[in-house]
């Protein structure tokens, strides 16, 4: 699929549950139809609330758990930063988990789109 590609929703908008401090105690899927031959999937992630998280994109829920953190200074983590009141398309495995958590006593709502396209 070309990149210049219109983008294409391929399943339900979910929502993470609000996104609080550390440990992420929930995680949620977003289920999608895929395309034959293709083994990874774009996610439109869209963070509507007024303050910054840090999500985990996995193929599965304990590892979307696992991994849900904010940034240690030194330590890679397979995270990624979403600022407040933005949004981002990003590619992962068809069907992935996705979890996060905010900073402190932050909160925010985010909602993940399957599809493919910009």
């Amino acid at each position: 699929m070309s990149a210049l590609t219109p983008f294409r929703q391929t399943g339900p908008t979910v929502t993470l549950p609000t996104l609080a401090a550390a440990p992420a105690t929930q995680a949620v899927q977003a289920p999608s139809t895929g395309e034959l031959g293709v083994g990874n999937q774009q996610y439109v992630l869209t963070n509507t609330g007024t303050k910054s998280c840090f999500l985990a994109v996995a193929q599965n829920q304990p590892a979307a758990l696992q991994n849900a953190g904010a940034p240690i200074v030194g330590t890679p983590q397979n995270i990624y930063v979403l600022l407040a009141g933005s949004q981002v398309t990003i590619t992962g495995p068809v069907n992935a988990w996705f979890a996060g958590v905010c900073q402190g006593s932050d909160t925010t709502t985010v909602w993940v789109t399957p599809g493919y396209g910009q």
